[in-house]
């Protein structure tokens, strides 16, 4: 039998370490990019940039996720917020993402475009990346 199913006692810790968590985002505790996304409304799918072009080199760099220092993303999306792993957003824009050009002329990047529900796919594909304390079977 799995610890997750002991009862109110466990549910309880397994609460205080989430909130834990949720405070640590909060307050400063770990790094979070925020991105607002008008169009998820729409289109149902997120925009996740990888390059964008360097008018000085004329080469595509390193950009958004692909240079982030944060734990975390965060998507605002109309009246919600949902919040992963860095790595589980970058692994599911590996596996599920599509390619994309974006940005204008001015300021053309290169990125994936996703959906919620793709993330939260590689969210149960990967239960490694849940932070201490909230691991499957802990």
């Amino acid at each position: 039998m799995t610890k997750k199913f002991l009862g109110f006692d466990y549910d309880f810790a397994v609460g205080k370490v989430g909130e834990g968590l949720v405070e640590k985002l909060l307050t400063g505790g770990k790094k979070v990019e925020v991105k607002t996304d008008l169009q998820w409304k729409d289109t149902n799918n997120l925009y996740i940039e990888r390059t964008c072009f360097q008018n000085s080199t004329g080469m595509y760099a390193p950009s958004g996720i692909w240079a982030t220092e944060a734990d975390y993303w965060a998507f605002v999306l109309q009246t919600s917020i949902h919040i992963f792993p860095t790595k589980v957003v970058l692994s599911a824009c590996e596996k599920y993402g599509t390619s994309k050009d974006g940005g204008d002329k001015t300021n053309r990047t290169e990125g994936w475009l996703i959906t919620v529900e793709e993330i939260l796919q590689e969210v149960k594909l990967q239960p490694n990346a849940a932070p201490p304390g909230l691991e499957p079977g802990t």
